[in-house]
């Protein structure tokens, strides 16, 4: 019926307009992002802007940076790839700060996963904090990754509560 239609149609408009608004406010945070890596650049004091603007410091600003690592270590701008590492490694470790002793913990893990010395100095090192809880909290978190499409990071944590229960 042309009642219908006119629902249907109503509903669209407005499906498109919220993903329209959505698209924007993405775009707007994005950009917002681009600038504080910017700032973030030019800054003598890393650590202290990246504090005075902590709100923007998200997934967002954490993948571009990720981005324009890569790309600067693609262009061997070794320089750029060491300033924008030393950014990165500031805003997880104050991100870090905030979270709850195992998620820290777990974050250490995946940040160590790649290097097998490292990975084994830091389970003999929390090796009371390495509970069943935490097994049990790497497992959601591989599951939780396995669903959002991370097979890498989800393969990442899988290798690492491999680890630990080889050295329990």
């Amino acid at each position: 019926s042309d009642a219908e239609k006119a629902t249907l149609s109503e509903m669209r408009e407005m499906v498109l307009s919220a993903h329209e608004q959505m698209q924007q406010s993405r775009q707007a945070a994005v950009q917002q992002s681009q600038q504080l890596v910017q700032e973030v650049l030019a800054s003598t004091d890393i650590e202290g802007t990246l504090r005075d603007n902590l709100e923007m410091v998200d997934e967002v600003f954490l993948s571009l940076l990720a981005g324009s690592l890569q790309q600067a270590e693609r262009n061997n701008s070794m320089g750029a790839a060491r300033r924008l590492k030393q950014i990165y490694d500031t805003a997880l470790r104050i991100l870090q700060e905030g979270l709850p002793e195992e998620m820290q913990l777990i974050n250490q893990l995946l940040v160590a996963a790649d290097d097998k010395a490292r990975l084994n100095a830091l389970i003999e090192e929390k090796r009371a904090l390495l509970t069943p809880d935490l097994v049990e909290s790497l497992r959601r978190v591989e599951a939780e990754m396995r669903e959002t499409n991370r097979a890498e990071l989800a393969d990442r944590v899988k290798s690492i509560r491999a680890t630990i229960a080889l050295r329990a």
